[in-house]
């Protein structure tokens, strides 16, 4: 099974139980993919699309240490549980 593959996967198990944040993260991911696939005219290996969900948790990580700097806990705790469903992949 492809990477692309298990994470639709996930975003339709994620659908099913009704799991909002897990659906909404695993479609940006998704969405980040597809932006990418699109600007490059061709489709990803595995090894892209993991590189494109490294990006994505980076991007992440970035976000907590500006939220946590501007006291945003709230928002800094969201951010570390989308780095924590990214982080299977």
């Amino acid at each position: 099974m492809t990477l692309r593959a298990k994470l639709k996967a996930e975003i339709t198990t994620a659908m099913r139980s009704g799991e909002a944040l897990r659906r909404d993260t695993l479609k940006m991911a998704e969405n980040a993919i597809y932006n990418a696939e699109k600007r490059d005219r061709r489709t990803y290996s595995d090894d892209e699309v993991a590189a494109v969900i490294a990006r994505e948790v980076k991007s992440r990580r970035e976000s907590v240490a500006a939220f946590r700097a501007g006291g945003r806990e709230d928002l800094a705790a969201k951010e570390e549980a989308e780095i924590g469903i990214l982080g299977v992949f």
